[in-house]
């Protein structure tokens, strides 16, 4: 009950600070943080519910016991499905920190109207396209 409670709850944080908080850097280390917490908790679940296939609340040669490995497959599944993306998520936010968000346009002292010849720029001087403009 505890995965599936918490993967609930980390699914809307997941999505509200997905939207609402996406470009600060801190939301990024909690969503790391609760996808972590959600891969551990779903991987430690499985385990524990695959530990009873074979003991006494189960045993391996009654057929009842459907239901313990189906939650222990579903279980498998999750965490193999929170692997996933929390390495998405380290990728996203690892790589996002380390580049800028946005980057500065540079702007050009070249004017429009002077050709340029196999690709190499004359030199320009700022004062000769002033008085272009002027005009």
């Amino acid at each position: 009950m505890f995965c599936v409670a918490w993967t609930c709850l980390g699914v809307i944080f997941l999505l509200i600070a997905g939207i609402s908080f996406a470009d600060h850097a801190l939301i990024g280390y909690i969503r790391v943080a609760v996808e972590a917490v959600a891969l551990l908790s779903w991987l430690a679940g499985f385990i524990a519910v695959a530990v009873n296939i074979g003991s006494n609340a189960c045993p391996a040669e009654e057929n009842g016991c459907g239901s313990l490995k189906a939650a222990t497959v579903f279980g498998a599944l999750e965490w193999l499905l929170f692997v996933i993306t929390t390495i998405l998520t380290i990728k996203l936010v690892f790589n996002s920190t380390r580049r800028p968000k946005t980057s500065t346009p540079r702007t050009s002292t070249t004017s429009p109207a002077i050709p340029m010849i196999s690709g190499i720029v004359p030199p320009v001087d700022i004062r000769t396209i002033r008085r272009a403009t002027d005009h």
